[in-house]
């Protein structure tokens, strides 16, 4: 049953969007925006720890998934996918790990790449010995805006002081809206599991302050990358607002804060922080370069054996259900 499963999800992929709706239940953000970023929350309750359990997700766009407040996706990028690319891509995660009796909890961080109605389509099947669970999404899942933007060009403004510790409290949270026999933006599916990235990260070193504005400092990566770039900060108050490169970044003030893109990806080897006019090199801890494909080497130094930012397997924490703070 697995295998024709799988066989009928292939064949599914593999047909042009125009034939059928995949088999699929979409649901998107009840409000019209090619930018914004999307929280997506459905909780559930299994009758015991099951035995085994799986999730596939669809987007138009990149995602994360949370399960339980522990991110299950972890990679930097999912799935590696272009802006403005018009392809379907579809993840699956074994998600065993994750889930427990009682109570859970599932949430998808969405990221548009295109312009779509079609934003997520996600399927949960547990198994408990011979009963099975199974979840979709429809109109009982809630959404909010996630306080963060995607745009056409690639460039992405995220405003931290509500956007990784805190989204926004439940009152702001409302049904999702069920896209059904609605004409997709994009054409066919090319892609199911996973593309293998590298994925490396250095820290990178100052190059010069702007001694005519002092808000200005430019850092060198040593490399040309393909990827993001961390600014670790100190001292800003909560508000106060970074152009890191062409991205924005609004602090929250809170000492250690990481200016980080969490979708967005471009090319550079020198970072420029632009800030308020109090900001300086003094408020700046680290600038790290987290790479996903190198692209060409600069100098004499050897590519660093990399890691992946600690950030990244940071698991979020979601505010109690019924706080309204």
């Amino acid at each position: 049953m697995r295998r024709l499963a799988t066989f009928l999800l292939t064949v599914f992929v593999l047909m042009p969007l125009s034939a059928q709706d995949w088999g699929l239940n979409w649901i998107s953000a009840p409000w019209q925006s090619d930018t914004d970023q999307v929280w997506f929350s459905r909780g559930f309750s299994l009758s015991a720890k099951p035995g085994k359990a799986r999730v596939e997700v669809a987007s138009s766009g990149h995602f994360q998934l949370f399960i339980n407040e522990l991110n299950v996706t972890t990679r930097l990028l999912e799935p590696f996918a272009q802006q403005g690319e018009d392809t379907l891509h579809v993840v699956s995660y074994d998600v065993k790990p994750f889930l427990r009796q009682g109570f859970n909890s599932l949430r998808v961080w969405f990221s548009p790449t295109c312009s779509s109605p079609k934003q997520l389509s996600l399927t949960l099947v547990a198994e408990m010995g011979r009963r099975r669970f199974a979840l979709t999404t429809d109109g009982s899942w809630l959404c909010t805006y996630a306080h963060a933007r995607t745009f056409a060009d690639g460039h992405e403004e995220v405003d931290g002081r509500y956007h990784i510790k805190k989204p926004a409290a439940m009152a702001l949270w409302q049904p999702a809206k069920e896209q059904k026999n609605v004409s997709p933006s994009f054409r066919m599916a090319d892609f199911i599991g996973k593309t293998p990235y590298e994925v490396r990260s250095f820290t990178c070193s100052m190059m010069e302050a702007d001694t005519t504005q002092s808000r200005v400092c430019t850092y060198r990566c040593g490399l040309a990358f393909e990827g993001r770039v961390s600014v670790s900060l100190t001292g800003m108050k909560a508000g106060d607002t970074l152009r890191v490169n062409r991205h924005v970044y609004v602090c929250n003030g809170r000492d250690g804060e990481q200016a980080l893109q969490r979708f967005a990806i471009g090319e550079s080897g020198t970072v420029r922080i632009e800030g308020p006019a109090r900001f300086s090199a003094n408020n700046v801890d680290l600038v790290e370069a987290i790479l996903i494909r190198p692209l060409a080497e600069l100098g004499a130094r050897p590519f660093p054996a990399g890691h992946l930012s600690a950030y990244d397997d940071e698991p979020i924490v979601f505010l109690d259900e019924h706080d309204d703070d």
